[in-house]
């Protein structure tokens, strides 16, 4: 009997509000997807100045087979680099990410996605606790709010009646 009451609370909390509830999942998405698609470019500016300078690793790497002396070529390795190194990818990259709009002159991220979609999901979470989950569940998912991984199970649980 009490399962059945908090399903119906659930349905009743998810009618209410499920316009509010389908805005901040679309605009969740579209932080994400902003995110992922920014960083990939900005992960192919680095490799090509990687492919057209020459930086050499300072340590060696056992995962990636990686040397002293030896040539990086890769934005995954650029851990392997000094870091003058570092400073000076970054110095040569920055123009291009200027010229193709990622970031301004200053380096700073013109549409800052990552922080959009942090944000984003906070406020999704936080919805989802406050408006969405019947009564009884509401203090322990509170109380567990900053667990991103049970959280974003939560919001793919809740994805899935919006």
């Amino acid at each position: 009997m009490e399962q059945e009451k908090m399903l119906s609370e659930l349905i009743q909390n998810r009618c209410k509000n499920v316009d509010k509830l389908r805005e901040l999942l679309e605009a969740y998405d579209l932080a994400d997807i902003g995110d992922k698609m920014q960083g990939q470019r900005v992960r192919e500016i680095y490799n090509r100045v990687l492919r057209e300078n020459e930086f050499l690793a300072v340590r060696d790497s056992l995962c990636s087979n990686i040397k002293i002396g030896d040539r990086i070529t890769n934005e995954k390795q650029d851990f392997l680099m000094s870091e003058e190194d570092f400073e000076r990818m970054l110095d040569l990259a920055q123009p291009i990410l200027f010229s193709e709009k990622i970031t301004d002159e200053k380096g700073y991220y013109i549409n800052d996605w990552a922080s959009k979609r942090n944000k984003t999901w906070v406020e999704l979470v936080n919805f989802i606790i406050q408006k969405i989950l019947p009564a009884p569940f509401r203090e322990t998912f509170w109380e567990n709010r900053f667990n991103v991984p049970k959280m974003d199970k939560l919001i793919e649980s809740v994805r899935k009646i919006a």
